[in-house]
């Protein structure tokens, strides 16, 4: 506190406040640094559910500034008249360890306020629920010509395929949903997962190049989804998205497969009539793009007529997608009446949310609060 009791000593609560700071976030990132690495298993790392929630922090210093901005107007106004035997009259004392208590107490509900937002999660959950039984597994075409960007608004086709894919994750009354990608061969990039969340992150990051054996096999890629599903009581459907240059055949051994387990198709064709040339790199267009065997650059064409083609063979449903907006009734309408008249029990583990625990220390700040405040102002109402 100043020499004179009537005003604060602004620097040295300045001060206080960015120690504090420093200390607190420091032992915060040790703390989590600390329990992840007692456990490297990824249900014991810690991490937020809902980083996005944190743009709220940036109140945090705008807080701080507007305290600052207070403290030091009051000082500024009763400068003039400090230093007269009036003071004591005139201006209440300024305890410093007041404000210093109320703007921790006040910062410290705010915080942890925002981390519960942001849902923190450590451990695992096992959770028992019932769900539709219908397996959903999408059958990926990421074949070079994919990068093609000739869908509206300048996206590529592969583009627009994961961010279809994602919608039907989120919208489908599915029980499970896994993914596999093919070009010249198959890849199974996601086991059946009844964990969505997974399901669309996994879907995010499929790009064209984690597959080297490039054409499309088509044929093959049905074949390897009717042995992807699982055992259990389901209803089974396969989702193929491609933009039906199938360049290997074997798509009625495929769609023999399919049929053989029962399982429905429904074929999206990506991409336009008119096509568009096939990037070397889809990062950097510099690079040029693919040439043909005549040593013309490669045009890419959708096939519609084979989609149309491959959903009659195997009795299914088919849609073209050339919007950067895709419409998804169609696959959620036959998705809905694949669904089973009953349901199945289902008990997987996912990451455990703690919200609870910051929130609970977010309470425990605004009672101290109260139990601090409750003093001072029933002082001021006597008076």
């Amino acid at each position: 506190m100043h020499k004179d009791k009537f005003t604060f000593q602004t620097k040295r609560l300045i001060i206080q406040w960015a120690i504090f700071e420093l200390v607190f976030w420091s032992l915060l990132f040790g703390f989590v640094e600390l329990i992840s690495w007692i456990d490297e298993s990824s249900f014991n790392r810690f991490t937020f559910l809902k980083p996005n929630a944190a743009w709220w922090m940036l109140i945090l210093p705008l807080y701080y500034g507007l305290q600052i901005y207070w403290i030091s107007a009051r000082n500024k106004s009763i400068a003039p008249w400090l230093g007269t035997k009036y003071n004591d009259y005139l201006f209440r004392p300024a305890p410093a360890r007041n404000i210093l208590w109320r703007v921790f107490l006040i910062r410290n509900i705010f915080v942890f306020t925002v981390f519960a937002i942001m849902q923190p999660a450590f451990g695992k959950q096992t959770l028992e629920v019932s769900a539709s039984g219908v397996e959903l597994v999408f059958a990926l075409d990421i074949s070079n010509s994919m990068n093609v960007k000739d869908i509206e608004g300048g996206i590529s086709r592969l583009d627009l395929a994961k961010k279809t894919m994602q919608q039907i994750i989120g919208a489908a009354p599915i029980a499970k949903a896994g993914i596999l990608v093919f070009a010249g061969s198959v890849y199974p990039h996601l086991p059946l997962t009844p964990d969505k969340r997974a399901a669309k992150i996994y879907t995010q990051q499929i790009e064209t190049d984690i597959m080297s054996h490039q054409g499309t096999n088509i044929g093959l890629a049905l074949l390897k989804a009717a042995d992807f599903f699982s055992e259990e009581p389901y209803r089974r459907m396969v989702v193929l998205i491609t933009d039906g240059e199938d360049h290997e055949g074997m798509i009625n051994e495929g769609l023999e497969a399919i049929a053989s387990i029962n399982a429905s198709l429904f074929v999206y064709g990506i991409g336009t009539k008119k096509g568009g040339l096939i990037p070397k790199n889809p990062n950097n267009k510099n690079l040029g793009y693919l040439k043909d065997k005549t040593g013309n650059p490669a045009l890419s064409k959708l096939d519609e007529s084979m989609i149309a083609d491959i959903a009659m063979k195997a009795k299914g449903d088919f849609k073209i997608l050339n919007a950067s907006y895709p419409d998804i009734s169609d696959v959620l309408t036959v998705i809905n009446k694949k669904k089973a008249t009953n349901t199945v029990a289902l008990t997987f583990e996912i990451e455990a949310s703690r919200y609870n625990w910051p929130l609970g220390i977010a309470l425990i700040f605004a009672l101290l609060f109260v139990i601090h405040e409750l003093p001072l102002n029933w002082r001021k109402w006597r008076k």
